[in-house]
């Protein structure tokens, strides 16, 4: 980790000047020397020594964790690093520094708006120590605390990028760069924002700046920034190309291993993959990181739906709903459960309530024709199909219907014209070819009655097979 880095030296030097002739402080001096070598290990063991002190004073003690929260965050233990420093911030809230490192601990958590917070102090604290400068004609503001603003801008842009608020990312970056001019890091993160948001030209510019100030440094932008992963993953996952959108999400979780959005998109492409409990594992960490993203839970339950746990399901739709009652998405998706559970009565208010406010949603006319079928009230039901099937003339599963509901009212001409149709349109379900079978033998036709029963065995092995996966995993 080495976002950090160019004040740290600066910032453990002035602990080191200090540290003289109080209990612990020779630890605390040995420890920021070590800090200041890169030696992490060995700086977190003799900073915990000196912690050990009993009458460490608590200016020292404060100045121990904040240092041994640094070491951590080198070390990339976030959690370990982030109770430092909020012990180091509880002895001492004015500490600037340690509310910065603090605001680094949070943001590599996944904790967005709590970072925001401790960038948006350190930069208010750089503005007004800069506007006392201004106003007394002095200058007191020394250039670690510059590059600590110019950070936090950069840590603020960040985030808007991960919120998707791109104008305000530029403007934090631009910010950034116009405090401290000469730091590579700088136009790395900028020219790869600028990059995501397709403005190539102006990208190229920063990433050739990067080039020159880092000495032909050959570290990409994509190695800071999970999102400009996400969005090309988002673009092959639009493309169909379901495989590399996979690589390319886990690709931004291994930089970002909070960030839901990530495991979210991987989790749609390996639905698409038809893996899914793969599928179903990434939704449920994308729900951990982020519960308050509703869609996640929607994604999951049609994962479980698909899985046949359909108690699971609905557990993840209801608590949905519970949060946004006039959702009509999620009213949609129960729907859908209840009707492959069988629960026809209940899918039928379902789908009705999401026609009330999207009378032309093929979806729920599906399901609400479905219902109906199932419940035995055939009338209704064609009228509904009918209705379907001007919307969305090659739908299979209405035609298929159309030729059950003919085929119950023993019209056994229509019913096989719908159901040749329903085939015709990509229909291999064995309840299909059952149907044409027994059409067929009432029509007097035994031959061909006999290949769709045969059609409708193979079928029914392969859905045997398919219903199985979910065991057999």
């Amino acid at each position: 980790m080495r976002n950090h880095s160019p004040f740290l030296l600066a910032a453990a030097g002035i602990v080191l000047a200090l540290a003289v002739g109080c209990a612990g402080t020779r630890d605390l001096g040995n420890g920021t020397a070590q800090l200041q070598r890169g030696e992490y290990d060995a700086a977190v063991e003799t900073l915990t020594k000196a912690l050990g002190h009993e009458k460490m004073r608590d200016s020292d003690r404060s100045d121990a964790l904040m240092l041994r929260g640094q070491a951590y965050l080198e070390q990339e233990e976030y959690r370990k690093a982030l109770d430092d420093l909020k012990a180091s911030l509880e002895l001492d809230p004015s500490k600037t520094q340690a509310r910065f490192y603090r605001g680094v601990a949070l943001l590599k958590l996944g904790n967005l708006d709590s970072a925001a917070e401790d960038f948006t102090a350190v930069i208010q604290s750089y503005q007004k120590r800069s506007r006392t400068d201004f106003m007394t004609g002095r200058e007191t503001v020394q250039d670690e605390t510059v590059q600590m603003a110019a950070q936090s801008y950069m840590h603020l842009g960040e985030i808007d990028l991960y919120k998707e608020r791109y104008p305000e990312a530029m403007h934090n970056f631009d910010t950034a760069v116009r405090l401290v001019p000469f730091d590579p890091e700088l136009y790395l993160i900028r020219g790869g924002a600028l990059r995501l948001m397709e403005q190539e030209d102006f990208a190229e510019k920063d990433l050739a700046m990067f080039e020159r100030l880092s000495d032909n440094a050959t570290d990409a932008p994509e190695s800071r920034l999970a999102p400009l992963k996400l969005k090309e993953s988002i673009r092959l996952y639009d493309s169909g190309d379901y495989g590399d959108s996979v690589r390319l999400a886990s690709e931004a979780i291994a930089d970002n291993p909070q960030y839901a959005a990530a495991y979210r998109r991987r989790g749609l492409a390996r639905l698409q993959q038809n893996k899914l409990d793969a599928a179903e594992k990434d939704f449920g960490k994308a729900i951990a990181l982020d519960t308050e993203y509703l869609e996640g839970w929607l994604y999951r339950a049609y994962v479980r739906m698909e899985q046949r746990e359909y108690k699971t399901a609905l557990r993840d739709i209801n608590h949905v709903l519970s949060q946004r009652p006039d959702w009509t998405e999620a009213t949609l998706y129960r729907g859908m459960v209840l009707s492959q559970d069988d629960k026809h009565a209940a899918a039928l208010e379902d789908f009705r309530t999401v026609l009330e406010a999207r009378p032309e949603d093929v979806t729920a006319l599906q399901g609400e024709a479905y219902s109906l079928f199932n419940l035995e009230q055939y009338d209704q039901a064609m009228a509904v199909l009918q209705k379907l099937l001007t919307l969305a003339p090659d739908s299979a599963t209405a035609n298929r219907l159309v030729g059950l509901i003919y085929m119950q009212h023993e019209q056994y001409e229509q019913a096989l014209v719908s159901l040749n149709k329903a085939e015709q349109l990509g229909d291999d379900s064995m309840q299909l070819y059952l149907a044409q079978g027994a059409v067929l033998r009432a029509m007097g036709n035994e031959e061909q009655a006999a290949m769709a029963f045969d059609k409708a065995l193979d079928a029914s092995q392969a859905e045997d097979v398919k219903a199985m996966l979910p065991i057999l995993r």
